[in-house]
């Protein structure tokens, strides 16, 4: 029942948008920050986001294990071989991640990347915590968003290639509105033929 009230109280008190920061770790202090001031001034609550905060950053220092390299990131095949890792997969199902399939995880996180930004790995695990659909809304919300982001480069590659087509079409048209040479100079010639060279019809008639 207290873990159902304090999901409750945390819903009606905060703002939606400090809900989606809660996800991220950059924002946490700002957001506590915000909380220590609410005005309902429940302590419940701001106990209740020290202890989410917490969370996040021992998650985003375990994720940092992931980064064996160093680079800052975590790839596909880092996170596949730490999740051979039995302890490891322990963790993340004590703080609500449920690993049915490896694969299919790190895809719903960093999409078709072959890595992601410890940040954004962190981001993405804290939005997927909790029951297995919901696993499925945000690998539905990362599809969406990864179809908006192709759609709208067709979008943009399409009016540049309309673009040009138009540019290329008003040319051709200037050049056809432009008289071109004749083939034949006889053709454009006027007939300077002299009169003796004329057709009897054609010669002029002398004057009596």
């Amino acid at each position: 029942m207290t873990g159902v009230f304090v999901e409750r109280a945390l819903t009606a008190a905060i703002p939606d948008s400090q809900k989606l920061s809660m996800a991220n770790p950059v924002k946490i202090r700002h957001v506590l920050a915000n909380l220590k001031n609410c005005p309902q001034g429940d302590e419940l609550i701001w106990e209740e986001q020290k202890r989410l905060a917490k969370q996040v950053e021992d998650f985003k220092t375990l994720c940092k294990e992931f980064d064996t390299d160093g680079s800052g990131t975590v790839t596909r095949e880092e996170f596949r071989r730490h999740m051979r890792n039995d302890t490891m997969v322990s963790y993340m199902a004590s703080v609500g991640l449920e690993l049915h399939d490896v694969e299919h995880f790190f895809r719903t996180v960093a999409g078709e990347d072959q890595e992601v930004s410890i940040d954004r790995f962190v981001e993405g695990c804290m939005a997927m915590r909790g029951h297995a659909t919901a696993l499925d809304v945000q690998r539905q919300l990362f599809e969406s968003k990864r179809l908006e982001d192709n759609l709208n480069g067709f979008r943009k590659e399409t009016r540049e290639t309309m673009s040009k087509v138009e540019r290329l079409l008003v040319k051709a048209l200037s050049k056809s509105d432009v008289e071109e040479p004749c083939e034949e100079a006889s053709k454009c010639k006027p007939n300077s033929a002299k009169p003796e060279q004329l057709a009897p019809s054609a010669q002029p008639r002398s004057h009596a």
